[in-house]
């Protein structure tokens, strides 16, 4: 019985975390009413890929200009704002067959003006063969 319930417990803990995770990180709000988020994607496994956008609901302006800055240059990406949504597409195409390895990857910053409810959605990351890796995402306090 016990060797059952250790071997549930293994499986719930791993339902419970994910491979991949994006995490934001928000800065404290400047004098002049701009504040930042830090993007970052941290994973336990190689990818290929991934997607996801951010809703800025609230926010009265976007500044992307940083937003895919601490990225490799090799790698093929896209940061678009749409209304109060930002998408994010980063994939590897420089070497066929190669991944983005495991770890801690720097996306960029993306700046705001605005009180802001941010929110991640529409996560993807995918392996090389194009499977999709267990993801979420989670915003720092």
């Amino acid at each position: 019985m016990k060797k059952f319930v250790g071997i549930c417990l293994v499986a719930l803990s791993s339902i419970a975390f994910a491979d991949s995770q994006v995490l934001l990180t928000p800065s404290a709000t400047s004098t002049k009413g701009q504040s930042s988020v830090s993007l970052d994607l941290v994973s336990s496994t190689n990818f290929k890929g991934f997607q996801f956008e951010i809703n800025f609901a609230g926010a009265k302006s976007v500044n992307l200009a940083s937003c895919l800055a601490s990225l490799p240059k090799n790698l093929t990406v896209s940061c678009k704002q749409i209304r109060d949504k930002v998408k994010v597409f980063v994939v590897d195409l420089a070497a066929a067959g190669t991944d983005v390895k495991a770890g801690n990857l720097q996306i960029g910053v993306i700046s705001y003006t605005g009180e802001a409810s941010l929110e991640v959605t529409n996560l993807v990351v995918a392996n090389k063969e194009g499977t999709y890796i267990e993801s979420s995402a989670r915003i720092a306090k």
